[in-house]
């Protein structure tokens, strides 16, 4: 079981759109892993999952697991179910059984669709731990609590869900008809209190590559009862959002925050752009003036 904040990593692709994987990139794990992060997730939307093709998603899974130690999940979702079976599969393979799985997205589908999708991937996934991965805003179908509550009863292996829909409300509901074994995790870090305060047993997130540690105090004041300093990282936190990752090119923008870090993992990759001379001026101004770097 997962607790805490877990961080969907970044994906490193060179200036003409390769995937890399080399001593770069694991400086920047060695970066999270001595922040004090233990769980990732891989291939996420943060890593830009929905620009790569299975074989470059299998290949980041294959170099984290073999150079790190961290606890994983591994999302898997893809518009193409057989893809999003094998991925899975290749994921177990290496002993990762905690796998995400997001509702199909672009082509507007209806409950029926959605509930099928998912029981389907459960069947075939049989021994895998699923987690749904709800995010409207760029899927454009949702899981909302009667599709949830559909799927867990017409599953066995479904344990829980990453809502990225600003609805902290749902973690309550799940638990009192699931039972506290089954996990919710705030998806949107302008929420990660509000999800905790209403249950969630963590909150994924993206501006935790560049600042794990005030997302880990975040968590850490929360769970020792201290609201108060919670409350206050928060608000840090969500300067750092503001000023970082609440961005149109927020993948190029948190790449070129850790570059400034001296961690270089490339850019985004097409068609995501580059971050521009404005940008880039502002975030070496903010990093420069922040206080609360790693």
């Amino acid at each position: 079981m997962f607790k805490g904040v877990i961080v969907p990593v970044l994906t490193s692709f060179d200036k003409n759109n390769r995937l890399i994987l080399n001593k770069n990139y694991l400086k920047y794990l060695d970066f999270l892993k001595n922040s004090g992060i233990e769980n990732l997730m891989i291939n996420g939307t943060n890593g830009e999952f929905h620009s790569m093709n299975m074989k470059e998603r299998k290949d980041i899974l294959n170099f984290i697991v073999k150079n790190t130690e961290f606890n994983l999940m591994v999302h898997i979702g893809s518009n193409n179910i057989f893809e999003t079976i094998e991925l899975g599969k290749h994921a177990m393979s290496l002993k990762i059984m905690d796998l995400s799985v997001i509702c199909p997205y672009f082509f507007p589908i209806d409950q029926t669709s959605v509930i099928e999708y998912y029981i389907q991937i459960s069947k075939e996934l049989k021994d895998a731990n699923i987690f749904l991965y709800n995010n409207l805003s760029f899927t454009f179908n949702k899981i909302d609590f009667k599709i949830l509550n559909l799927i867990k009863n017409r599953t066995n292996n479904v344990v829980g869900i990453k809502d990225t829909n600003n609805t902290p409300w749902l973690v309550q509901k799940a638990k009192e008809e699931f039972g506290e074994g089954f996990q919710v995790f705030g998806g949107s870090d302008s929420y990660a209190l509000s999800y905790l305060a209403h249950g969630a047993d963590g909150f994924v997130s993206g501006t935790a590559n560049i600042f794990p540690k005030t997302a880990l105090k975040i968590f850490e004041s929360f769970k020792n009862g201290d609201i108060k300093k919670a409350s206050y990282w928060q608000n840090i936190f969500q300067d750092n959002i503001e000023n970082i990752s609440d961005k149109v090119a927020f993948t190029d923008s948190l790449k070129y925050s850790l570059k400034l870090m001296n961690m270089d993992i490339g850019i985004p990759r097409k068609p995501v752009r580059e971050t521009n001379d404005a940008e880039k001026n502002k975030i070496e101004e903010y990093i420069h003036r922040s206080n609360n770097l790693n």
